[in-house]
């Protein structure tokens, strides 16, 4: 599944923020996490379908792709956000929407 995402970083930090893949994950019907790094897939870093990965600093958006396998079995994914993946409680759920 690719996944299109648009990213702003709305910190109050001075330093830039970094964004990529594996801030993110999928949940979908089993309530199984899916990972990007499940099953690495490399993708261009421009064009249509350019990889997410970023440094942003206040204010400052950018777009991009990320790749997930998923099992032919899920359905009613959401992405997740965790921008600190040991802790659970900071996770941000997201509906993803079928082009």
């Amino acid at each position: 599944m690719l996944v299109s995402v648009k990213v702003k970083n709305v910190s109050t930090a001075k330093d830039p923020s970094n964004i990529d893949r594996y801030f993110f994950s999928l949940i979908g019907s089993s309530d199984k996490l899916i990972e990007t790094y499940h099953r690495e897939v490399f993708l261009p870093s421009d064009g249509a379908y350019k990889e997410l990965k970023a440094s942003l600093y206040k204010g400052e958006e950018t777009e991009g792709t990320i790749v997930f396998y998923v099992p032919s079995y899920e359905y009613l994914m959401r992405l997740i956000w965790n921008p600190i993946p040991s802790d659970a409680s900071k996770r941000v759920y997201f509906e993803v929407r079928r082009w």
